[in-house]
Order: C-alpha cells, then structure tokens, then sequence
C-alpha cells in the first residue's frame, strides 16, 4: 500500500507477483518508465488493484494486470499508457508479457472467476486500447468514463461462463479500430453495453454474442463508425433477444447493424437521427429462429435504404417511424417478413417518408397493416406485394404519393384481401393512383373520389366500397363507382350534385346506413345497376309541389329488397296539389322492398308524412315500381266481393279466396296538421273580441231603471228615491264555451274553445239634461281562452290571452229610450301547438278592435214588468304578426273580421222590497253575420273558414241590491247557429258585483 507517488524512471512504477493467495495494491498516484502498475497473481486467491491518483505508464501500459486466482478486481481514476491505458487478462486464455510464464509454474491451475474493471476518470492508451480486458472466468464489467485509445476505446471479450458488461458514462473513442468492442463467446450468457457517446476508426460500437442470453446495446449520445457501422450488434444462434437503443447515430456503411440468429426477438429504438451512408440507416434482421422484429425510429436516412426490416421468423413484424426517412437507391422503409405473419408499419406525427428512387414503402409477402396517423407524410410509391394488407388512413397526408398499390391483384379468389382503410378526415381518393386493391372501407373518417371513375376489387363477394362507424364517402356529380356498395350504421355515401348529379354504381348496393344526394338542390340522379338491398334511410331532395316539381330520384335498375327509410329534404317548395305525385324511387326489377317516409308527423290513416307549406306529402307505391310523394288525400273504393269457390270434385277442400287490395282514389288535397291550427286561429281571437250588450256590462241596467223612474216623477228626478247614481264600481267574471262547426272551412277543422274573462268598471255621468243624461264609463278586460282545434288532417290547439280596455258612452232618456256605444282595445299573445308537430309558434302578438252600438226602448206593460226590444251592430276586427311555422311555412293573416247584427227583446220584471229589489229578466236574440269569413295565408295557399250566417239565442238573469248600495247580477244564456242546429253552439255565464258611492 503506498499513499504517496511512487515512480519508476526506468521500468514499473509498481511491480507485484504472486504465488500465495491474495495480491491487493492499493496506491495513489503511479508512474513508471515501462507500466505504472505491472502486477501477476498465479496464487489461489484475488487480485485486487486500486489507485486513487493518476497512473501513468510511459512505453507499455498505465495498469497491466494477469490473474490466474479467482477474482480479478481494479478500480481507478485516470489511467494513460505508451501502448494500452488498462490491460487486464483473467484467466489462461491470454498472454501475459511479464518474467513469469505460465510454462515454468505450470503446477498452478487456473480457477479464475469474475474480471471487473472500474475507472471515473480518463483513461487513455497512446498506440494500443484505451481498456483491452480478456475473461476466462466467469462474468466480466467493465464501468468507465472517458476512455480513448489508438486501437480500440474499450476492448472486451468474454471467454467466461458469464455475462459480459460494458458501460461507458462519458466518450469512448477508438480512433483506428472501434469506440467499444464486446465480444462473447460460446461458454458466456448475456453481452450488455450501455454508452454515452461512442465514435471509431471503424465501428462505433460493435457487439458481438456467441454466448445463450441477450444482447442489449444502448446510448444516450451520438454514435459514429467512420468506415464501418454506427452500431454493429449480432446475436448467434445460441442466442436469445437483441436490443438497441440509440439516440444520434451514422455509419459509413449501417447506422445501426442489428442482426439476431438467435430464438428471440429483435427490438431497435432511436430518438434521433440515423443515417448509413453506403447502405442503411438501420437495418434490423431476424433469422428464421427469431420470433418478434420492432423497429422504432425517428429519423433514418441510408444510401440504399432508410430503413430496413427482416422477418424470417415467426413472429410479428413491427415498424414505427415518428420522423424523416430517406432512402438512396432503394425504398425509404422496407418491411420483409414471412407468408402467414404480420407486420404493422406506423407513421405518426412527424414521419416522413421518401427515397431518391421515388419508392417510400415496400412490404413483401406478409400480411400487413400500414397506418398513416396525423402529421405523417408519404412521398412516391407505396407498394405492399403478396398477402392481405391494409393501409389505414388515420390523418396522415398521401398527397405525394404517387401509387398506392395493394399489391397482388384486385380479386379476394386468392385469398388474399387488401383493404384500403379511411379513419381520418378529408381524403381525396384517385383511381389512378390506388391500384389492385379489394376493399374500401371509409371506417369513421370521410372521403371523396377525385376522379370521375373509381374501381376496386372484381365484383365479387368480399370486395367493393363499405362506409361505416360515421364514415362519410362523397362522389362528384358525374362519377360512376364500378364495385358493390354497402352501408353500415352511421355510414353515409354522398352522391350529391347540386341538381345535376348523375351517379351510377355498377354493382350491388346493401344499404344499412345512409345514402344521400340531398344537397337543397333538387335534381340529382343515383342509378344502381344491380340490386338493392337495405335497411338503412335514403336521403334525397324534392321541390315539394305539384306534379312537375323537380326531386332526387333513386333509380334501381335490379330488384329490391329489405325496409328502408326515405328521407325527404324540402328543396324549396311551398306546397301544393299533386295527381299522380312526384316520382323519387324507380325499380326496373322485382320491386319487393318497402319504403318507408321519415316524416314530420303521421296522418290520422297512420301514415308518415313530411309537411311543406299547408301540405303534407305522403309515399306511395305507383304502377310500375315507382314511389311517389303525393299531397292528395284518398279515400278507398270498396273491393269487389270475392266470389264462391265451387265445390271441387275431388276430396280436397277449397281454399278461400284472398280479399282484394282496397285501391283509393285522390279525393283532394292532403293539408298538413298545422294547417288546421292556422285557420282557426283568426276565429279563435275574434271570439276573444266581442264587446257582449249595454245588459251584460256591469251598472247600465241600473241607470236604465232610474231613468224610467225619474220619467215617472220628474220633479224628484234629483231628491227622491230615484236620484241617479253618481259613480258606481263594478267588477264580474264570464265564462262562454263555445263550439263552433263553421259552414265553411278549407281544412273542415272544428273547435272547442273555453274562455274565461274578467272585467272590472266604473261610470260616471257627465251630462244631465231635461230629457235624459249622459254616462261614460272605462272598463278594463282581461280574458283568456283554451282552443281545440279538431280536423281530419290533424289536431291542435290555440291557447291566448287578452288584455285591453273598453270605452263606453250611454244616453239614456226619460222615456226609456237608450243609446249605447262601445269602443274596445284588446293585445293577444297566443301559442299554437299541433298534436302531431308540437309547437307551431310561441307567445305571437295579435292586436283587436271592436266597435259597438246599441238602441232600445222601455216600455211597461204592467206594475213592475217591462218590455225592451233592442238591437245591436257589433263590427270587430282582430290582426297578429305573421310568423314563420315550425316546417319553414310562413303564416300571414289576410282576412278576419266581423259584422253582426243582433235584434232582441227581454222581458223584465222589478220587485222592490224592505231591504232592497230584486230584477228577475228574460232575453231572446237573433244574429246575422254579414262578413264571417276568416282567411289565412301559408306559403301561397288560402285557408279560410265562414260561420253560419244565422244564430238564435235565449237568456235568463237577475240582480239584487241592498242598502241602495250594493248589488250582484248575473246571466245565462245559450246560442245555436240555425243552418245546422246544435253543430255551433254557445254556453255563457257571469257573474257581477256592483258597489255604488
């Protein structure tokens, strides 16, 4: 043990043998004319060296150590030699050039175990190896840091039983031969070397295993071979695995050389760049012992190819590039594996794949799945040979590919299948450019053809188009598709054309997603030659119109089988009557698959129909397989009764005849369910604007009573009982419930309304003269009203309500003899809802006015009973904002107004008491309508209803008052329309409460 520095001018610095058991140096600093530390150990035990200083050994090497004990240890910190920085033999496999020869002391037999060598600082050898380390034992490490030598950085071969390690944390250079060399042989298990950096005159790291275990090369910074390989790692038949993990790595001739005989697999990982100037950025080889070959770069670049896989084992074939592949005068990436196997080639975001040959992609003879994700891209030839490939289309961009080839040929009768695989967004697809492909499937993604043709696969079963998963597949408007078509749920082929599209399909069509011209423009033509098979929805645009209109048509020139949807766009049409209908499916063949209407809503006959205007259209099956949209209603002719069957002649019994097919004939037009709604709608508000009599108006009949008791005494007019009142309040409630069957009605819609209203007074008077005197009064009005709507086409209802005020003015004459106006102001917000549509409109404002006069006259007839004809000529107006309907209908009111004239007379009978008097009183009524018609108009098309012309109505009622005070009145009364008794009828009721002060 020395701690000082020793130095040997001439020879060694330090110089040990031994022939016992253990040999341990432990010195700081050594150097020598000759080694630093030259050291042999033929004993039984370890030899142990450690030198915490510089070792320096000037001509031969800075450490020599021999050892035939058992382990064989040396541990330092920078080491130089004139020849080799550190030698180290274990074992009697090397020479060993000190005074002792093996030959003279050949009673000691070697029964050496592990070599380990272990360096933190520099390590340099001027003409030789930085570390040369030879192992007969069992395992041999070796762990540096910087280490450079003439020859070889790191020189390590493993005659051992065990495994050898070689770990590099800083820069191995070799700079004639190689930056590391790790040999195994045949009695060794696995070979590991784990490198920083590593640079040589020929290989940059070269690893070679004879040995039964793994070979795993791996470093973290750049990698160089200047006349050979970056990376140079074999594994030989007794072997198993061999992996690479590399960052930054080039070669004269490999990048990265990774070549496994063994019965594993092989993985090679780089996450920078990799280039083979003569031949391949990385190769990576599996004989046919091997299982697994995965190959993971970022960037590789070679002059012959980027990157190249062989499989000639059993296993799966795995390529992933994550960034620029070039290839020279092959193929940027090249894939070969075996018959029967798989290999999956991955492009994500980032890889981008060419050559200056013009080919980017080969696989040969395995199956394949090749995927292109987003970020990737592909310049040139894409070529995959023999067996079912498929190429996914996950996002990647193709644009620069100049063939796409399937490889093989287009027909599945060789059992191979090549499928073309859409799963990404917006692919432009030329039939030019994909070759000798069976299948198309646009599987989640969306595509559309750049050519005005496209064929794959030959027409048989097992090739063709599919869309599925929400897959989109669009043609141009003149395009012809020469293969099968299917349809999966949620897959949508587009054959639009904005009016003038003329697809054709040269093939079968099994349909269970969506196919679809509609585009809002009518007038594209889908042919398929071939039968049609589906359960999915047909998409087309129609003018909705009449017979002449313009609409999509499906035409099938085979037969037709299945339960389909048809879905029908309104391409602008308003509505209107059809005849015949307008044509959108034509069957050539058998036409045996039903067709069913995606409609707004379904008929009172059960059937699906779509609504346009104030129409509705239903699909029906003409002669000839053609389907048709008709808005005409229909109405069955009654079939013939079948006739007996004779009796046969034989035993057999007869078989009953079937009943014919009921046939209808259109009757007239078929109006949508919200039509209804819109007609009655006027009627209903005009319901909600009459101003009602002068007797149903709070306190009139109280000044009409003192007014003809005031004609009796007139002296007393003021200071008697029958001083008028001057300011009276009132307040009361109605209901009507009105049934109304007009005579009239486009629609033949009746209803059934419910109103109840509110109303609250006051009068004053504000002229009294010789002859009678002036009241004025101010009512305000708060009503609302529950319409059912009912009608062949459809149920509704209309639920409004009111708001407004009334102005009132009466002369009453002593002679019993009145006059009455009424001037009313009413707003509405009303919500109309279809049974079968919904909604129609919500809170839509409307506005009314109504003008009212009235006469009559008193007479007695006896004590307490009074005769009163009168009549009354009511004129109401109601208008709302016109709206736009739930089906793009637009609602405009263009007629709705009333004229009616009332004649009636009431019968009154007046009872004074203790307490106060009471009215008991009688009314019968006749009304005329002069201008009942109400019209509407939807979309062009009028709908318009008129009540009867002629009503009859009778009434009872009655007040009481107290204390001269305070009074409750009320009415009851019935009205029936006299052209059809009891269809339009009317129930009303209030009730009131009058206080006088």
């Amino acid at each position: 043990m020395t701690t000082g520095t020793v130095t040997g001018t001439n020879d060694d610095g330090i110089y040990a043998e031994n022939y016992g058991t253990d040999l341990t140096i432990q010195a700081a600093a050594v150097s020598g004319g000759n080694s630093g530390i030259s050291a042999g150990n033929i004993g039984s035990g370890a030899m142990s060296i450690t030198a915490t200083g510089d070792v320096v050994g000037t001509n031969d090497d800075g450490i020599r150590a021999w050892n035939l004990g058992t382990d064989l240890t040396i541990t330092a910190v920078a080491v130089r030699g004139g020849e080799n920085g550190i030698r180290a033999i274990n074992g009697d496999g090397g020479y060993y050039p000190g005074p002792l020869l093996l030959t003279d002391h050949a009673e000691y037999v070697s029964t050496v175990d592990a070599l380990t060598v272990t360096t933190t600082g520099d390590v340099v050898g001027e003409t030789g190896d930085g570390i040369t380390a030879q192992n007969s034992g069992t395992d041999l490490t070796i762990s540096a840091a910087n280490v450079s030598g003439a020859n070889n950085g790191i020189y390590a071969r493993n005659y051992g039983t065990g495994a050898l390690s070689v770990t590099s944390s800083g820069a191995a250079t070799g700079t004639s031969t190689d930056g590391i060399y790790a040999y195994n042989s045949s009695a060794g298990t696995g070979l590991t070397v784990a490198a920083a950096s590593a640079s040589g005159g020929r290989y940059g790291v070269r690893a070679n295993n004879y040995g039964s275990g793994a070979v795993s090369v791996a470093a973290t910074g750049n990698v160089s071979g200047t006349s050979e390989d970056g990376i140079a790692a074999t594994n030989n038949a007794a072997g198993t695995d061999l992996t690479v993990v590399a960052t930054n790595v080039s070669g004269l001739e490999y990048g990265v050389y990774a070549v496994n005989y063994g019965t594993g697999a092989v993985s090679v990982t780089t996450i920078g760049n990799v280039s083979g100037t003569n031949d391949d950025g990385v190769y990576a080889y599996n004989a046919s012992t091997g299982t697994d070959v995965t190959v993971v770069a970022t960037g590789a670049s070679g002059g012959e190819f980027g990157v190249l896989a062989t499989n000639l084992g059993s296993g799966t074939t795995d390529v992933t590039m994550n960034g620029i592949v070039r290839g020279g005068t092959e193929a940027a990436l090249q894939a070969t594996s075996l018959a029967g196997t798989l290999t999956r080639i991955t492009l994500n975001d980032g890889a981008d794949l060419s050559s200056a040959t013009g080919t980017a992609l080969v696989n040969n003879e395995s199956d394949s799945i090749t995927t292109f994700n987003t970020g990737s891209s592909v310049t040139g030839v894409v070529t995959l040979a023999d067996g079912s490939d498929e190429v996914v289309l996950a996002g990647g961009d193709i644009s620069g590919i100049t063939s796409l080839d399937g490889g093989d040929d287009s027909s599945a009768v060789d059992g191979f299948v090549d499928t073309l695989r859409v799963t990404g967004l917006g692919y432009a697809l030329s039939d030019s450019t994909l070759l000798n492909w069976e299948v198309l499937a646009v599987d989640g993604g969306s595509a559309s053809f750049s050519d005005a043709a496209f064929a794959i696969g030959d027409g048989q079963a097992g090739t063709g188009v599919s869309v599925l998963n929400g897959g989109r597949l669009s043609t141009g408007a003149a395009f012809t598709l020469n293969a099968p078509l299917s349809t999966a749920s949620g897959g949508i082929f587009d054959a639009s054309g904005a009016g003038n599209g003329a697809v054709t399909i040269n093939g079968n069509v099994t349909n269970d997603g969506v196919l679809t011209s509609q585009d809002g423009v009518a007038g594209d033509v889908i042919t398929i030659a071939g039968d049609y098979t589906g359960s999915g929805v047909i998409g087309l645009d129609a003018v909705l119109n009449d017979d002449a209109s313009a609409s999509d048509l499906l035409e099938v020139q085979g037969n037709t089988s299945g339960s389909s949807i048809l879905s029908i766009a309104n391409a602008g049409g308003g509505g209107n009557v059809t005849s015949l209908g307008i044509e959108v499916i034509s069957v050539a063949g058998t036409s045996a698959g039903a067709f069913s209407l995606d409609g707004d809503y379904v008929t009172t006959g059960g059937e699906q129909a779509v609504v346009a205007g104030a129409y509705a259209y239903t699909l029906v099956e003409a002669d000839g397989g053609s389907w048709r949209l008709q808005s005409s209603a229909t109405d069955p002719v009654d079939p013939t009764d079948p006739v007996d069957p004779t009796d046969p002649t034989d035993p057999t019994d007869p078989t009953d005849p079937t009943d014919p097919t009921d046939p209808t004939d259109p009757i007239g037009p078929r109006y949508q369910p919200g039509s209804p709604v819109y007609e009655d709608y006027a009627k209903s508000l005009l319901e909600l604007n009459g101003t009602g009599s002068m007797r149903q108006r709070g306190s009139s009949q109280d000044y009409l009573q003192r007014a003809a008791a005031a004609d009796s005494a007139p002296v007393q007019r003021i200071s008697s009982s029958a001083q008028l009142t001057p300011s009276p309040f009132w307040i009361q409630m109605g209901y009507d419930s009105v049934k109304t069957a007009p005579k009239t009605s486009t629609t033949s819609a009746t209803s059934d309304s419910n109103i109840w209203e509110l109303h609250a007074g006051a009068d004053a008077i504000f002229n009294e003269g010789d002859t009678g005197f002036l009241v004025g009064g101010l009512v305000l009005n708060y009503a609302t009203s529950d319409t059912k709507v009912a009608s062949e086409f459809g149920n509704g209802s209309i639920d409004s309500t009111a708001m407004g005020v009334t102005l009132a003015a009466t002369w009453y004459d002593y002679r019993g003899f009145y006059v009455d106006g009424q001037l009313k102001f009413s707003r509405y917000e009303s919500d109309l809802t279809s049974a079968s549509l919904g909604s129609l409109i919500q809170s839509n404002n409307g506005t009314g006015q109504a003008l009212s006069l009235e006469i009559g006259q008193e007479y007695t007839v006896d004590s307490g009973l009074t005769f009163i004809p009168q009549a009354q000529l009511t004129k109401s107006k109601i208008d709302y904002d016109a709206f736009t309907g739930p089906s793009s209908e637009y609602v405009n009111l263009t007629d709705a107004e009333s004229l009616v004239l009332r004649l009636g007379v009431e019968v009154d009978q007046f009872k004074p008491s203790e307490n106060g008097e009471q009215r008991l009183y009688g009314i019968a009524n006749l009304y005329h309508e002069f201008d009942g018609a109400n019209s509407v108009d939807v979309s062009g098309v009028t709908l318009a209803n008129a009540s009867e012309d002629w009503a009859a109505e009778i009434g009872i009622g009655g007040s009481y008052m107290w204390d001269d005070t305070y009074s409750i009145y009320g009415e009851a009364s019935y009205a029936t329309g006299l052209e059809n008794i009891g269809d339009s009828q009317k129930i009303s009721a209030n009730l009131g409460l009058r206080m006088e002060f």
